[in-house]
């Protein structure tokens, strides 16, 4: 019997180490594909399996295949009102999470309860992938200590098909102070409206006199008869 239990122990953990193979937890991936449709994307496994070799018993490393038709696990709630999405494309990395038990009945609902038509537990099958960097770190312009930072060449809020320009307080203010510049810096003519020469107001009281071009005594009589115009000049 002595001489049996050594076989037998390497036999139960050669069946652990077997069952647990088959077990899944967590692992980084990578985007081959992405359907912004579906928001599901074919996600390859960069790190390589193992597995023995039945002849010679030792183990040789293998790659996974792709995994397809991975839901994409985008951060949203608020009964759905509120989430936060962006582009993937082919290499941009995420972490995929493999469920306890099959997913594929639960996919289907609203979130109601289901019961598993397939026994697998914690299978390559059952994967949901975040897109997180998990490799490296992010440059610097894109982390602050002390806030939210949104980085993107195109950012769209409220809604995925909206067009209104979002206004920055910066660069609202910059070109504010460009337009009062260009007022206090430039002079600008304008018409004063004709004005009858006699009878009623003289333009000594429509208009400051010391705004006419070329104006001469302001308060001379006028002498012109019928409606005149005048341009007047003035700087901020």
């Amino acid at each position: 019997m002595s001489e049996r239990h050594p076989e037998l122990i390497d036999v139960l953990q050669q069946v652990v180490r077997s069952e647990l193979a088959r077990v899944h937890t967590s692992l980084p991936g990578v985007i081959e594909s992405y359907d912004a449709t579906t928001q599901t994307a074919e996600v390859r496994i960069p790190i390589r399996f193992s597995r023995r070799d039945p002849d010679t018993g030792e183990r040789v490393p293998y790659e996974p295949p792709p995994l397809p038709n991975v839901p994409i696990a985008w951060p949203a709630g608020g009964g759905g009102a509120y989430s936060d999405t962006w582009p993937l494309q082919r290499g941009d990395e995420v972490w995929l999470s493999f469920a306890e038990r099959s997913v594929d009945e639960w996919l289907l609902t609203e979130g109601e309860l289901v019961t598993p038509a397939d026994v697998r537990r914690f299978s390559l099958s059952d994967a949901v992938a975040t897109p997180v960097r998990s490799r490296g770190q992010l440059p610097g312009d894109a982390v602050a200590s002390d806030a939210r930072v949104i980085r993107g060449e195109k950012v769209r809020i409220g809604h995925a098909e909206a067009t209104e320009a979002l206004a920055i307080a910066k660069h609202v203010e910059t070109r504010l102070n460009a337009i009062e510049d260009y007022i206090r810096t430039h002079e600008h003519a304008y018409i004063v409206p004709a004005i009858p020469a006699s009878p009623g107001p003289t333009m000594k009281t429509l208009v400051d006199p010391t705004m006419l071009i070329g104006g001469s005594d302001p308060n001379a009589p006028s002498t012109t008869s019928g409606s005149t115009a005048s341009a007047i000049t003035f700087s901020l």
